[in-house]
């Protein structure tokens, strides 16, 4: 019977650790996190002395606060990329033969980076030559497959944020240039293939699915799925987003003469403000709260994700915390307790709406009302700088949509696609 070869524990970098339990971390690491928590909470106690009126900035400063504290899902992860910075170190001391300074003193080199990415990532069979112990000698490269790449640069780029470093990743072209040369020989390799979700067709498919929640259902659980899918669509909406946003973050405004709530002659407000405490976006995987405004849609009440908000909320009776809960089994008025969905449950529900609505092999997913979103906003005229502020990209990936939305403008105009606009009209939301 063949034995596995024994791993090799050996920390050659003076950082690199191994605690009780037997786990690496490195010093610099836990630092940086340590220092981050202890300038959230002297934030939070700088806000709530201010006292200020507007909610965003105390949300923000919890966000912030809770995003570094962290969910046990949120920690695994955040240990996963400290696991990737120690192997890292290590590279760089018995490979390179230096010491990698403190990451929050120092950057690390993009010749560092392309040397640990290369050895990392190359085919087994590839040798390179590094200078151990005063000795040249070949070394065989580890061949790691593309969860590990991806996983590897979430690492570094994490590292980035941490200290406030721009990211190599985006901004070297030598890092750019081999991190696609490495994704393409791994995709080649192990038949790694990108699975992109679908458009929505403007606006058939959205009236099928609003037919489903509110007529075929006519329950809670589709009043909330028709919610979602609108938010989603109307705002840019990620999966993890719908799980942040509460009440206390919707806000109507008000007329400054007389401090009055501005409605409509139907008791609806003419737009909202919504705040939403966490965001990926912007470039940030720990930042400030993000405001929308969000106008009603005047031209199809159907289509209106202001009174679709306000509708779920009446209904459900919802009047503090997490706006979207999970329904009780067995229940259809009835929610299983004030906490938040999950990102699973998220995925849950709109695939199983989306299997209710069209056929198993519809290839929607919850990232299609974002998709759908970018490319509508095209069709709009927006520019690619609203869009992208819209939607909080830190890459320039919606380009992708935004070209599908150009080239249904240009097929409108050739009279060969029907007039989207006439239902809704597309505003900044930021």
């Amino acid at each position: 019977m063949k034995r596995s070869k024994k791993s090799n524990n050996i920390n050659i970098d003076p950082l690199v650790k191994l605690s009780p339990n037997g786990y690496k971390y490195a010093e610099d690491w836990r630092e940086i996190n340590d220092n981050l928590l202890k300038k959230a909470n002297e934030k939070i106690i700088e806000i709530e002395l201010q006292q200020s009126t507007d909610p965003s900035a105390l949300i923000a400063a919890k966000a912030v606060k809770e995003r570094l504290v962290g969910t046990k899902k949120y920690q695994k992860t955040d240990h996963a990329h400290e696991i990737v910075w120690c192997q890292f170190r290590n590279f760089v001391a018995s490979y390179l033969n230096k010491i990698q300074p403190r990451l929050q003193e120092e950057c690390p080199t993009p010749d560092d980076i392309i040397a640990f990415l290369t050895y990392s990532f190359r085919h087994k069979k590839v040798y390179l030559t590094f200078t151990v112990g005063g000795t040249d000698k070949k070394i065989r490269c580890k061949g790691n497959k593309i969860g590990s790449l991806q996983k590897y640069r979430a690492a570094f780029e994490r590292a980035f944020l941490k200290c406030g470093y721009d990211n190599l990743f985006l901004t070297n072209e030598n890092i750019v240039n081999l991190y696609k040369m490495l994704s393409y020989k791994v995709v080649s390799k192990y038949g790694y293939q990108r699975k992109q979700a679908k458009f929505f067709n403007i606006w058939s498919d959205f009236d099928k699915i609003r037919n489903h929640c509110l007529q075929e259902r006519g329950d809670l659980h589709g009043l909330r799925s028709w919610t979602m899918v609108l938010l989603m669509f109307a705002l840019f909406l990620r999966r993890a987003d719908i799980t942040y946003l509460k009440v206390e973050g919707i806000g109507i405004p008000r007329h400054q003469v007389d401090n009055s709530l501005v409605l409509d002659e139907d008791g609806y407000p003419r737009y909202i403000r919504i705040w939403l405490s966490k965001s990926k976006g912007d470039g940030t995987g720990i930042g400030t709260a993000v405001k929308f405004e969000l106008m009603r849609n005047y031209r199809d009440r159907k289509l209106c994700p202001v009174l679709a908000l306000l509708d779920y909320l009446n209904f459900s009776g919802i009047t503090l915390g997490y706006i979207f809960r999970n329904v009780q089994s067995g229940s259809s008025t009835r929610f299983r307790s004030d906490e938040p969905m999950s990102v699973h449950d998220v995925s849950e529900i709109l695939s199983e709406l989306f299997n209710s609505v069209f056929s198993h092999e519809h290839g929607f997913s919850t990232h299609s009302p974002r998709r759908t979103a970018a490319m509508f906003a095209a069709i709009c005229g927006a520019t690619d700088t609203e869009i992208k502020r819209a939607g909080r990209w830190s890459s320039n990936v919606f380009m992708e949509y935004v070209s599908a939305g150009r080239h249904t403008t240009l097929a409108s105009v050739l009279g060969a696609a029907p007039e989207i606009q006439d239902r809704w009209t597309w505003f900044p939301i930021r």
